[in-house]
């Protein structure tokens, strides 16, 4: 008999690490997570932030209130999409086991609603105080819209003085979500209201709760 035949079968890394993935996560968590990558993908077809992205002049006047909940779907940029695996699948992981994912489900919803209407206000604010009506042309789209306030909800919720891991640095629950902006504003170039809106979505959250 050929030797070879008493050899395990070489594994394949990548399915390896999507069936950790599947089998550990739960499933909310992993459908968000899971957009990305195809909405990533789909972008180099269409162009998913005219379609979907929330653009206050055409959320209100066209009445395309579609974009509020589709908008946390969409992702264009390769680097915002390792850095939502690398900071959101473990906070994800552990508000959904601890609520429930019907909970879940119902928090993302509530959390993608508020801030994109805050951001919308917020863009109206801006446009009547300077008369520029450009602000109501700036989009907002990602997963950040939830995930910041989630991570600021879940940090709330975590025992005082522990510490989440940005990276290879502990850094203490009370200052994890601005320690992540600055981080994701630094590594992306780019600087959004909406993120400091979902922020302070999620601790107005927690505050009311």
């Amino acid at each position: 008999e050929d030797s070879n035949s008493q050899l395990p079968p070489s594994s394949n890394p990548i399915l390896d690490n999507y069936l950790v993935f599947r089998n550990e996560t739960p499933f909310v968590t992993r459908l968000m997570l899971s957009s990305q990558v195809i909405c990533y993908f789909l972008c180099f077809l269409v162009d998913t932030q005219k379609v979907a992205a929330n653009i206050p002049f055409k959320t209100v006047y066209s009445f395309e209130i579609y974009r509020i909940l589709l908008s946390p779907l969409l992702c264009n940029r390769f680097l915002s999409l390792v850095i939502a695996f690398i900071s959101f699948s473990e906070p994800g992981r552990r508000l959904e086991r601890s609520i429930g994912s019907t909970a879940f489900l119902c928090l993302v919803t509530t959390l993608a609603t508020l801030t994109n209407a805050a951001y919308i206000i917020f863009a109206f604010l801006l446009c009547e105080l300077t008369g520029k009506e450009s602000f109501l042309y700036q989009q907002t789209s990602g997963i950040w819209l939830v995930v910041f306030g989630i991570i600021t909800i879940e940090c709330n919720r975590a025992p005082p003085q522990s510490t989440r891991r940005l990276l290879f640095f502990p850094v203490r629950v009370e200052y994890f979500p601005f320690a992540l902006f600055a981080f994701f504003c630094f590594f992306t170039g780019t600087f959004e209201w909406s993120h400091i809106i979902s922020i302070g979505i999620g601790y107005a959250y927690e505050y009311v709760r």
